[in-house]
């Protein structure tokens, strides 16, 4: 099913998705952000180096 809304659409309340999603442009969070566990505001990393380095994937 194809919803062509030129306006937009505005939900009101929680939503769940059983299935994958896929977004084609920018996602705006006012919130915090999860994957996986991993809260976007809050993780941390290990490896952390000074300089240019990289550090290690979100604990």
């Amino acid at each position: 099913m194809t919803i062509d809304a030129a306006g937009g659409i505005t939900l009101r309340g929680d939503v769940a998705i059983e299935g994958a999603l896929t977004v084609t442009e920018t996602i705006i969070a006012d919130g915090n952000v999860t994957g996986d566990g991993v809260s976007l505001k809050t993780h941390t990393h290990s490896g952390v180096q000074g300089g240019g380095g990289n550090s290690g994937p979100p604990n």
